[in-house]
């Protein structure tokens, strides 16, 4: 009897340790989620041309991964491919435009799409699609145009250094510009003039000279992120 005491003994301790590792391997199960950050996600992935983005595949439960960047506008860092199975990876881009990467993903089991899902995909592969926004750089031109007395557009001034384009005081002169590059901030500088400066112009302004004198000219656009900016002198345009 004594020997069955010690034999159940025995079990039950075996039983308790093989639960116990098996309450082991359960925890170590660990799940798919898929998770992909860029430095320039808190930016809409907007970077200059030339510039580059980090790219990085922090999904767990990952088996295998495939990047593929656009061929002939975009170069990974460190190889000639235009794919790479790493986690991070550095793209360069050279044309301006919306280009697409992709990452192809095989998980060790259905996968969540995101950190917050509480329902896994019924498959273990999800392709992510990235878009990346490449600006040129910021170019502007200028006109000036005298404007008739009825309103219209008339004749167009001569915007070089030195033309004094003779003015009849108190008359409008009507300035316009196009840019490129997408630039958000527009600012006249006019020494002069009524106003003198004009913020966030709009792409046509009226703007009137009572002052005797030659007068500067300046235009600058410009964006923040990511940086760029033009400015246009004239010196003496104006008389």
């Amino acid at each position: 009897m004594k020997n069955i005491g010690i034999f159940k003994l025995i079990l039950f301790m075996a039983l308790f340790a093989v639960a116990c590792a098996e309450d082991e391997l359960v925890n170590l199960v660990e799940p798919s989620h898929r998770a992909i950050v860029t430095s320039e996600m808190d930016f809409d992935n907007t970077i200059n041309v030339g510039g580059h983005i980090d790219f990085g595949d922090i999904s767990r439960g990952v088996e295998s991964r495939t990047w593929t960047f656009p061929e002939t506008v975009s170069r990974i860092s460190g190889t000639d491919e235009n794919t790479s199975p790493k986690d991070v990876v550095k793209g360069f881009f050279y044309e301006p435009g919306q280009h697409n990467v992709t990452l192809h993903q095989v998980f060790k089991g259905d996968v969540y799409p995101n950190e917050d899902s509480t329902v896994p995909n019924n498959s273990r592969e999800i392709d992510t699609t990235i878009v990346v926004t490449v600006l040129g750089a910021v170019e502007a031109s200028i006109k000036a145009h005298y404007i008739n007395d009825d309103g219209s557009t008339g004749a167009e001034l001569t915007l070089s250094d030195n033309a004094e384009n003779e003015i009849t005081a108190s008359k409008a002169v009507r300035l316009s510009y196009t840019t490129t590059g997408e630039p958000i901030s527009f600012v006249w500088n006019l020494p002069g003039a009524k106003p003198i400066q004009i913020m966030d112009a709009a792409p046509e302004v009226d703007v009137k000279y009572s002052k005797l004198g030659s007068w500067d000219l300046q235009f600058i656009t410009s964006r923040s992120r990511p940086g760029g900016a033009d400015t246009i002198n004239v010196k003496n345009s104006l008389k």
